[in-house]
């Protein structure tokens, strides 16, 4: 048998990490509050700036707030989201 060739270790990239850790709605869910540090944002507006499906955006959405790593409120009948001050 003969020995298979070495390959040459692989250097991840930021995207490729992010790809391998995170769904594109978590990463562009992400993205939007993080792109809105200075103000809340309500489930449909959410829903429209990442493009994603409402069921998908609110299961994210739970999962931050679960974490810590967003908060919600109330204003009016709206959820409104914003990343939490860490």
């Amino acid at each position: 048998m003969s020995n298979p060739t070495p390959h040459p270790p692989l250097k991840p990239s930021i995207s490729g990490l992010a790809d391998a850790l995170f769904s594109k709605t978590l990463r562009q869910l992400l993205a939007c509050l993080f792109g809105h540090p200075d103000r809340s944002l309500y489930t449909s507006e959410i829903t429209a700036l990442v493009g994603s499906g409402s069921v998908a955006i609110q299961r994210e959405l739970l999962r931050l707030v679960q974490s810590g790593l967003a908060t919600v409120g109330r204003i009016g009948n709206q959820r409104h989201y914003r990343i939490a001050d860490l």
